[in-house]
């Protein structure tokens, strides 16, 4: 029903979807009622790059039950995707503890 990062131990960057790549709607994704958690990062989350074929997608994209970003060690920065950094159609978003510019 979700997704979930959970203790990472380093920046997640320079990641890229889409472009022919067989993304739908974003680098992680989930539909379902969880949502997406990223939570305890030791890095930044930066330079990342998420096109679909449909010319939609966010880098977290939590269809129904939002995105939650807890405990990042670094920066959200230069991050590209048409809906953003975060999407959700019907869940909330959430940010806390980001400990870079």
């Amino acid at each position: 029903e979700g997704g979930l990062l959970r203790g990472i131990g380093g920046p997640i960057r320079a990641n890229q979807v889409g472009e022919g790549l067989s993304s739908t709607y974003g680098m992680f994704y989930a539909w379902g009622e969880g949502g997406v958690v990223v939570d305890n990062v030791d890095g930044a989350i930066e330079e990342n790059y998420a096109m679909s074929e449909l010319a939609n997608g966010a880098v977290f994209y939590g269809h129904e039950g939002g995105v939650v970003l807890r405990n990042i060690g670094g920066s959200l920065r230069s991050n590209w995707a048409p809906f953003g950094l975060m999407y959700s159609a019907e869940g909330d978003f959430v940010i806390e503890d980001v400990r870079g510019s």
